[in-house]
């Protein structure tokens, strides 16, 4: 693991905190981004990007920039339109995409791809998707055969509505819903560096009942589930 340098970025501290207060996690410099480094693995930092892709594609630039690391681990929550995932499973995203980037054409939604602005074939895309071709990198190819993989899609409003859920065809995209998922993956393919996306999924995508939803239960999956990918007892 010597030759490791790796980065774990999630959205909020919240997803990460059990995993942060275990490993001796701090706030250091950082230039403009929140970066939480640790003595005991001096090979393994965190990320805290913001909400939204935005922030992520941010952060994510300004931390590449230094030439450190040499692979990325994406941890956070997200919701799921597969009801008979128990919630709280952990899976790894195969592709993302950016749900609603895309034309409303008298109610009718097109994508990007679809009138030209964007070629689907073209780095970082594939087949008009940002997919994860390093799902078999040694670092975490044991763990992630033992996860659920699925395809995920990011979205800047998070659905909640039964109508707009039953007309956004966002379901299409993949089943895992986040906010910074699609920023990742750009990021990652653009720089060359390989990474996976761990989703802990909180709750189905439904409309809106805070009160269903199991936010303690993913956080706490998500974070039993790092150390085997991150650290792995040693750095």
């Amino acid at each position: 693991m010597s030759s490791l340098s790796l980065l774990i970025v999630a959205a909020t501290v919240a997803e990460l905190a059990p995993f942060i207060a275990q490993h001796g996690y701090a706030r250091t410099q950082d230039k403009g981004i929140v970066l939480l480094t640790s003595a005991l693995h001096p090979h393994t930092d965190i990320l805290i990007t913001g909400v939204g892709m935005v922030a992520t594609a941010y952060s994510l630039t300004k931390a590449f920039s230094s030439g450190k690391y040499t692979a990325a681990v994406q941890a956070g929550v997200g919701g799921s339109y597969n009801t008979a995932m128990p919630l709280g499973t952990v899976v790894a995203i195969t592709a993302d995409t950016i749900a609603d980037l895309r034309a409303d054409d008298n109610g009718t939604y097109l994508s990007m791809f679809s009138i030209g602005l964007i070629d689907g074939n073209q780095h970082p895309y594939t087949q008009n998707s940002l997919p994860n071709p390093h799902l078999e990198h040694p670092i975490w190819h044991a763990m992630v055969q033992r996860l659920p993989q699925m395809p995920g899609y990011t979205v800047n409003t998070v659905s909640g509505h039964a109508p707009a859920i039953a007309a956004n065809g966002y379901h299409l995209l993949g089943t895992v819903e986040t906010m910074e998922g699609a920023a990742f993956h750009y990021a990652c393919l653009m720089e060359g560096i390989p990474f996976v996306q761990l989703r802990a999924i909180s709750n189905y995508i439904t409309p809106r009942n805070r009160k269903e939803w199991q936010m303690e239960r993913a956080i706490a999956t998500l974070n039993a589930t790092l150390p085997e990918v991150c650290v792995g007892g040693k750095s």
